[in-house]
């Protein structure tokens, strides 16, 4: 008789325990591969994101940084469910920034992004483009979530 109100005490604490257990989601996405170049009149960014394990990516963002003085020619995300668009910050138009919206990322699962700009004549000879990625979904590897190409005239 002693021992069955431990047992009932026992099954009342167990479950409450269990039902406060906390789930944590996590997502590792990264610029897997970004590659600037300059051919003829246009200067290009090619930029690959990733997401590597664990949970979903949800909500993945994209920025993409342009050399000073590129005017934005085209923007082709290889994927129908990403979308972006061109920022115009300088009075002379031009366009510095790039801003995509990916979606979801699945574990596993790679978006692409390629910017064509103009080549202005006062165009550095060597310019580069950087790529900054996160997602709403915590990342347990943020080192990875930036990376820079530089091209050669």
């Amino acid at each position: 008789m002693k021992y069955s109100h431990l047992v009932a005490i026992a099954l009342v604490i167990l479950p409450a325990q269990i039902g406060h257990a906390q789930i944590r989601t996590q997502a590792d996405v990264s610029v897997q591969r970004i590659d600037a170049q300059v051919r003829e009149s246009r200067f290009t960014c090619r930029v690959t994101v990733h997401s590597f394990h664990d949970d979903t990516a949800r909500q993945a963002q994209l920025r993409l940084l342009l050399p000073v003085g590129v005017r934005v020619v085209s923007i082709e995300p290889a994927e129908k469910t990403s979308s972006c668009s061109a920022s115009t910050p300088a009075r002379d138009g031009t366009q510095g920034l790039v801003s995509c919206d990916l979606g979801d990322l699945d574990v596993n699962q790679t978006r692409s992004v390629s910017i064509a700009t103009t080549v202005p004549p006062e165009f550095v000879p060597r310019s580069t483009c950087a790529a900054l990625v996160w997602s709403e979904t915590p990342d347990p590897e943020v080192a990875n979530n930036h990376r820079e190409s530089t091209a050669n005239k």
